[in-house]
């Protein structure tokens, strides 16, 4: 009977890296490759319009040079508050969307002229 569960943990363990290896494999370019810098957000995300879609959703946002964003969802939604940098992540708080509590994402270089975040959405710049 022992013999028997020690050959199944082994099954399992071996599905488990298999699971692992192929997640790993399907896993984006992006994430071998290094965020942008702060001072390269800066210059991206200062007074521009950001197109982005990934996790069911997609919009644009808007990121001012006081600080203030706007954001609206292709649905019909929208929202404001503020963005900020933190060293080398871009962070907003919006006054409904998360409850208003702050989130912050890298920001990878992807396929021309798209980038990828950190929080699975693709972006670029309008």
């Amino acid at each position: 009977m022992q013999g028997c569960r020690k050959m199944n943990v082994s099954k399992k363990m071996t599905s488990a890296a298999i699971l692992v290896a192929s997640v790993l494999a399907t896993m984006p370019a992006y994430a071998a490759e290094q965020p942008l810098s702060g001072e390269e957000l800066q210059a991206m995300v200062t007074d521009v319009d950001i197109e982005f879609s990934g996790r069911g959703l997609s919009g644009v946002t808007s990121y001012r040079l006081d600080g203030t964003a706007t954001t609206k969802l292709t649905i019909g939604f929208s929202d404001s508050g503020n963005w900020w940098l933190d060293g080398d992540q871009v962070c907003t708080r919006w006054e409904r969307f998360r409850r208003g509590e702050a989130s912050c994402f890298t920001v990878h270089p992807s396929e021309g002229n798209t980038y990828q975040t950190s929080s699975g959405f693709t972006i670029r710049a309008l």
